[in-house]
């Protein structure tokens, strides 16, 4: 596992912020000169001076945990139990199975929305261990 500042934009018009990543818009560039950029790809608005978006650039002293180790490698394994980062409200899943490329978890929810059991493949990127804050 890696351990990572968590990075934040605010949009300039309705103020909300948003850890980037929770968004499958969410796009980070890195430039010629070693800063990054933030790009939306559904609104095609970026971090730039005259754009719609902007970093947080007050740390709050919150990091994340990526689920890949150093070599990367996949952490999670067949038979945890997991919750999506997003939307806890979906309950607890087991990882049944990976896709080939270890980025999508194949997982069978056991409860959360109505407390329906369902299946479905999740970005891998997307999960923390149950329990897990």
């Amino acid at each position: 596992m890696m351990t990572l500042p968590i990075i934040k934009v605010r949009d300039k018009h309705s103020g909300l912020e948003h850890v980037v990543g929770t968004d499958t818009h969410d796009v980070l560039l890195v430039n010629e000169d070693g800063s990054i950029s933030y790009m939306n790809l559904q609104n095609g608005e970026g971090s730039g001076p005259d754009s719609v978006y902007e970093f947080v650039t007050e740390f709050d002293g919150c990091w994340t945990t990526i689920p890949w180790s150093e070599d990367g490698e996949c952490s999670f394994q067949r038979g945890d139990i997991v919750r999506h980062r997003k939307h806890p409200e979906w309950g607890n899943g087991v990882i049944i199975d990976f896709s080939a490329s270890n980025k999508s978890a194949y997982l069978y929810w056991d409860h959360g929305v109505a407390a329906k059991k369902w299946h479905g493949t999740v970005l891998v990127e997307r999960l923390q261990k149950a329990g897990d804050k």
